[in-house]
């Protein structure tokens, strides 16, 4: 699951999934990581960076120039995302700054 909710207009919500988005990452023990975001429409992005635990429920991500704030769980292999750093291309209102909910599950 990949969603992004519009925080101007939080009845706006977009599943990136069903639109054709996806993601993969690795992370290795040393907090570095690569991978490939897929956007609708599909836009391909190679994606790099360090992520650091902070505390059991929070991690700072640093990609590029972007700094994202993450809220956490790990319940066994589903791992459960959610930021508000970020910002998504919206039908209606174009880029806006949004919520980003993601479930994963590790492989």
């Amino acid at each position: 699951m990949w969603t992004e909710t519009e925080l101007a207009a939080p009845n706006e919500l977009a599943d990136v999934i069903a639109a054709g988005g996806g993601w993969r990452i690795t992370i290795v023990f040393d907090g570095s990581y690569t991978g490939t975001v897929t956007l609708p429409g599909p836009v391909v992005n190679a994606v790099s960076g360090t992520s650091t635990i902070v505390d059991n429920n929070t991690m700072v991500v640093q990609q590029g120039l972007q700094t994202f704030h993450i809220y956490y769980t790990l319940l066994g292999n589903t791992w459960t995302l959610t930021h508000t750093d970020g910002t998504y291309t919206f039908p209606i209102h174009g880029m806006q700054a949004s919520r980003q909910n993601i479930v994963a599950i590790r492989s």
